[in-house]
């Protein structure tokens, strides 16, 4: 055997080799985790820094296969309008200031206006007021309903600014970090989280036994905000009346007039004085300690530091109310100056108690989603279901690999058999590609495996047929055998060329599954052309020092067909 040719088998052994160790994770240096729960494995046996394992198979399941739940959220672009006011060209004091932002949200209701959001805030003489819209014109209608709405307790007022908040490449870019900051830490072993443009972002959260609490944190826009509750609902030793309702903080206020005003008007009158979005990042923590009511730690940053500060050295005896998404989980009483870093109290009570302050502390960390998310696709995959289509996929993939293996075998005998080998060896092949790059198994990824299979039997057989046409020509065998491989590799390499080409379009273009499958399929061409023409020749090449190789009836040609016979 030629040192060439004795390089190249070894070399070929040895891809095997690391193909089915990387696969079937028998031995490893570190931890092997289990995928459905992300815990680490016992090993069998240590020696060393070596792992021993039962071997299993240690590619990545999709949601299809896996079970798990599939998500797609649409954000929602935002309209801002800008106003200034008569009204607000002298300076104005914290009290006239918290009595014109009551008067001026109690002029614009949500369902005038036809929004589920309506935001307020009152910046030096201006008024801006941010909306849910769902186009550019519906963002026209609801400038011109609010301008009218004010314009009756405010004739003098004039519009300064109406625009649409678009949602940018980076807009997405912020809700996809901030996403998979919230997923990460509920122990969900590797969820997918991918951009779909204009505005969507798909979730996928693969082997998840409980994805409810997930789903509700990612949609939650987690806005906190710190506002000033005015004095006529609040002040001294006069606060809100607080109760429990299944562990959570529920608060009553009422008027001066000794009437009961709901939770939701309350804060709507309440002026923000700093948000969620002034906190130092990864700065939020549960204080949990016995004895003492759970709290979350905060601490903001920048000029909200000078803000806060101020707010609660000139607010001493006021209310302070903690509102998350518009629900008030706190409302303490300001009792000295706070610097910049503090802790939230009330709502920790109880049952869950502790997993709720967890829950918070968790989105504090992650961030406000920039823009509001809403559902538009909800679909889970039952873990039984996505086992049985594991099951069929790869009883389906068997059977078609049987059937050309017989196929091969039976009516190209010899170089059949071969290439039946280099089949075997494409498989393992493929798979420790699979897992080398880190690609997940989808339904539609063992369909492209499937059709990679029957790609490199392709090659094979034009190989074959361009053997046997030079076998007749009265050829030797190992002439027609490189004469074969030669004229063969002009139309092989054309057609795989073409199908890489289009993986790569469905790449580009495609999403969710269509991907899988091209990245299934361009990596199955690209060894299928490997093991086709390298491998297949290698073992052509063995052959011909065989006798096997005198008897051109074992390649699919009778004696009489050959020239000169």
């Amino acid at each position: 055997m030629q040192a060439r040719m004795r390089w190249w088998l070894f070399g070929i052994i040895a891809l095997v080799l690391v193909s089915l160790v990387g696969v079937l994770e028998p031995v490893k240096l570190r931890d092997r985790m289990d995928p459905n729960t992300g815990e680490s494995v016992t090993p069998l046996k240590q020696i060393g820094p070596l792992r021993f394992y039962r071997p299993h198979i240690g590619l990545k399941l999709g949601l299809d296969l896996r079970g798990g739940s599939h998500l797609v959220l649409q954000a929602q672009p935002e309209g801002i309008y800008e106003f200034t006011m008569p009204e607000f060209k002298e300076s104005l004091t914290d009290e006239r200031r918290t009595e014109l932002y009551g008067e001026i949200v109690s002029l614009l209701p949500r369902e005038t206006i036809g929004t589920e959001k309506r935001d307020v805030e009152i910046r030096d003489q201006r008024v801006v007021v941010r909306t849910r819209v769902t186009d550019e014109a519906d963002m026209v209608r609801q400038g011109e309903v609010i301008q009218g709405l004010l314009a009756e307790r405010f004739p003098g007022l004039e519009k300064e600014v109406a625009e649409l908040q678009p949602i940018t490449r980076d807009s997405l870019l912020s809700i996809e970090r901030i996403i998979e900051n919230r997923v990460n830490p509920y122990g969900v072993t590797e969820p997918i989280i991918q951009r779909q443009p204009p505005d969507r972002i798909i979730v996928e959260l693969p082997g998840m036994r409980d994805p409810e609490q997930a789903k509700n944190m990612i949609r939650q826009t987690a806005v906190l905000e710190f506002r000033h509750i005015p004095r006529k609902y609040a002040f001294g030793d006069r606060g809100p009346e607080v109760s429990t309702v299944d562990g959570r903080e529920v608060f009553t206020f009422v008027d001066p007039t000794g009437n009961k005003v709901l939770t939701s008007e309350v804060i709507d009158e309440s002026p923000v004085i700093v948000t969620g979005r002034d906190l130092k990042p990864e700065a939020s923590r549960v204080m949990s300690v016995p004895g003492q009511p759970t709290a979350v730690g905060f601490e903001l940053q920048g000029e909200a530091r000078n803000v806060f500060e101020d707010f609660t050295r000139g607010h001493v005896s006021h209310f302070l109310a903690v509102v998350l998404d518009g629900q008030m989980i706190s409302c303490p009483v300001i009792k000295t100056t706070i610097p910049g870093d503090g802790v939230i109290e009330g709502g920790f009570e109880g049952m869950g108690g502790l997993e709720r302050a967890r829950d918070l502390s968790i989105l504090l960390n992650a961030g406000a989603l920039p823009f509001d998310l809403e559902y538009v696709e909800d679909r889970t995959v039952s873990a039984q279901l996505g086992q049985d289509a594991l099951v069929k996929s790869l009883w389906a993939g068997l059977l078609g690999l049987a059937l050309v293996l017989v196929f091969m075998a039976a009516y190209y005998r010899v170089p059949g058999l071969l290439a039946d080998v280099a089949l075997i060896i494409f498989v393992i092949l493929l798979m420790g590609m699979i897992k080398l790059v880190n690609q997940r198994l989808t339904l539609p990824g063992i369909l492209a495996v499937i059709l990679s299979i029957g790609m490199a039997v392709d090659a094979n057989i034009i190989i074959f047929e361009r053997l046997k046409e030079e076998i007749r020509t009265g050829k030797t065998m190992r002439s027609a055998v490189d004469a074969g491989f030669k004229r063969a590799w002009a139309a092989i390499l054309d057609s795989n060329v073409c199908s890489i080409g289009t993986g790569l379009v469905l790449y580009m273009f495609g999403t969710g599954p269509i991907k899988g499958f091209a990245v299934a399929l361009v990596i199955g061409v690209a060894v299928s052309l490997f093991t086709a023409v390298t491998v297949s020749r290698l073992f052509m090449n063995l052959l011909m020092r065989t006798r096997l190789a005198r008897n051109v009836y074992l390649f699919g040609v009778k004696p009489s067909e050959v020239e000169g016979a």
